[in-house]
């Protein structure tokens, strides 16, 4: 688990990985118009998260200590 947590591998990265490929490539072909397509827009089984902003500055706390 610790080394899991140093660097994430299995299907789920791999969807990552993929995800990322495909949005370059579909961003790089893509017209003007529209939103920029995302990673998550090209993997399965992701969930939308919404953060609000409240969340995004606690997580960013978090990870501000962590690096004391």
């Amino acid at each position: 688990m610790a080394y899991y947590s140093l660097d994430p591998f299995g299907t789920a990265r791999a969807d990552l990985s993929a995800g990322i490929i495909a949005a370059t490539v579909a961003n790089a072909n893509k017209g003007k118009k529209g939103r920029p397509f995302q990673p998550a827009d090209f993997m399965p089984y992701t969930e939308k998260i919404q953060q609000t902003e409240s969340d995004m500055i606690q997580i960013l706390n978090s990870m501000v200590k962590k690096g004391n």
